[in-house]
This record gives C-alpha cells, sequence and structure tokens, in this order.
C-alpha cells in the first residue's frame, strides 16, 4: 500500500501558481481544497495537472447558510459534487449534517447520500467533524453500523476535543471507525482543542503518539481491505484555529513548518509500519 500525503489550501496565502510547484517541490503528492472556498476550480485543477498533483475536493453542506434540515443538506452535497466532479479529483472529503439532527434525520441524510454516492466514479469520504452527526465516537459508531457501506475521513482531534480525554475507553469504536477511513487528517487535538499549538513539543508527545497509534490501526484495516494507496492531509489550520497570541494575533508557529513536519513524520511513520509488516509476513 501506498501513502499519498495531501496539503490543504486552507490558510495558503500565497498566488496557487506559485503555492502548488512549492508543495510539490516539499514532496505533497496533492492538495486538498474546499469547494465553496474555491473561486475557480477549473484554474485550480489546470494548475494541479501541471504540477503533477492530485485533488481532494471538500465538500461543506452547511455552507453558505444551508436550512438544517436532511433534505437542504443533501442539495448542498449534491451541488458542490456537481461543481467539482468535472475535474477528476481523487475524493470527496464531505463535512455533512447537523450534530443536533434526530436520529431520524441522520438515517433519512446518509440513506440518500449514500444512494447519491452510489452513482458516482469519485468515493465520498465522510469525516468525523464537530458541528455533524459524527461528531462522537459513539454517535459515529451507530451511523456505522446502520450503514455499513458509509465511508469516513478520520479527524480524530475532534473526539479529544469533544470528549475532553485521549478515549482511553473508545478503542472499540475508534477501531470501527478505522474500518471505515478511507482518508486521514493528521492534526493533532488536545482535552481543550482540536489543534495543539506544535505537534513536535514534548508537552504534546503523549497526544501525538496515541493518535498515531490510531492513524496506524486505520492503515492496518485499509491493507486489510486491500486497497492500493492511503491518503492523509496534514490539517492544521490558520487563525482563528491556530492559537494566537493576545491583543497582536500574531500566530503561534508557523503553519507550513507545522505541516510540512507532520507530512514528513507520517512518512517515516509509515514506511517504518510497511517495513514491519513485510518482515513479519
Amino acid at each position: 500500500m501506498q501513502l499519498k500525503c495531501f496539503r490543504s489550501l486552507w490558510g495558503v496565502d500565497l498566488p496557487l501558481e506559485q503555492a502548488l510547484p512549492e508543495f510539490k517541490a516539499r514532496g505533497y503528492t496533492g492538495i486538498e481544497a474546499a469547494i465553496v472556498f474555491t473561486a475557480d476550480f477549473q484554474q485550480l485543477h489546470h494548475l494541479a495537472q501541471e504540477q503533477g498533483l492530485e485533488i481532494i475536493a471538500g465538500v461543506l453542506t452547511a455552507f453558505p447558510a444551508t436550512e438544517r434540515t436532511p433534505e437542504a443538506h443533501l442539495q448542498a452535497l449534491k451541488d458542490q459534487v456537481a461543481l467539482a466532479l468535472p475535474f477528476q479529483p481523487v475524493l470527496f472529503n464531505v463535512q455533512g449534517g447537523c450534530d443536533s439532527w434526530t436520529e431520524s434525520e441522520q438515517d433519512q441524510f446518509y440513506s440518500a447520500a449514500l444512494e447519491f454516492a452510489a452513482t458516482l466514479n469519485v468515493p465520498l469520504a465522510f469525516e468525523t467533524h464537530r458541528g455533524q452527526p459524527t461528531f462522537t465516537p459513539w454517535t459515529t459508531a451507530r451511523i456505522l453500523k446502520k450503514f455499513p457501506e458509509l465511508r469516513l475521513t478520520c479527524d480524530l482531534s475532534h473526539w479529544v476535543n469533544v470528549c475532553e480525554r485521549l478515549l482511553d475507553d473508545q478503542e472499540e469504536n475508534i477501531r470501527l471507525a478505522a474500518e471505515h477511513a478511507l482518508h486521514i487528517h493528521s492534526r493533532v487535538g488536545y482535552e481543550e482543542g482540536p489543534q495543539v499549538t506544535d505537534p513536535a513539543a514534548p508537552e504534546f508527545a503523549l497526544h501525538l503518539s496515541t493518535h498515531e497509534k490510531w492513524w496506524r490501526w486505520t492503515w492496518e484495516a485499509q491493507q486489510k481491505r486491500g486497497q492500493a494507496f492511503t491518503t492523509l492531509t496534514p490539517e492544521f489550520g490558520p487563525p482563528t484555529y491556530q492559537h494566537t497570541l493576545p491583543v497582536s494575533g500574531e500566530p503561534v508557529g508557523n503553519l507550513d513548518q507545522i505541516c510540512d513536519w507532520m507530512m514528513k513524520r507520517q512518512k517515516e511513520q509509515f514506511n517504518l509500519w510497511s517495513t514491519s509488516i513485510e518482515k513479519s509476513q
């Protein structure tokens, strides 16, 4: 199995003509871009093709100002997919639905979304994210048991934040999520937030190692399913997601350096894991 690392365009201020060649040179396989925040997806696709970069297209069904009903979120999903589908993304990463829905409303949305997904030649992966039905391990587990064909983007930093702990009591539900995961957002969360200031800092060593354990579970599950490749985005975000100093608003840390550090580290971790698997066979 091959690891492909993507760079999120979230927080990237450089013109795409400059940013994409830099990402290619720094070792990324592709880019991840939210459809609703991309002014010209055709231009993005053209520039990515020039650099030999693949695209993961992000769907955010709550934008812009979507009514909080399953029908409205389903339509937002379809509309955003239609915008990006002609430009051959390798995956749609979907932040879809509302955390306040009843289980019946959740089921209505996922049932219809999966019917729609079955008509596409590009997979949909629903992200584990705050604000959506997948905001905890146990709500996600219920959905997966109801809809075993559902596929996930695992961003477990959100679960750490929501649950205010490193989820030592949730192994069964995390392994279930891993069995359904197509994509990983390799951001490290902590008990009071979805993004540590610096994943390389010694005070977050336990948080980093715990997240990496979960990512290995995902790789193991994907290999057992026979996936040819796995995708990963070190999705550390800009202010106000990123911590800032009071008054000045100066970011705490360099976002590019943090994302690059995580990308390089996970390539190393993946290679170590792959080598260990080969030796055990």
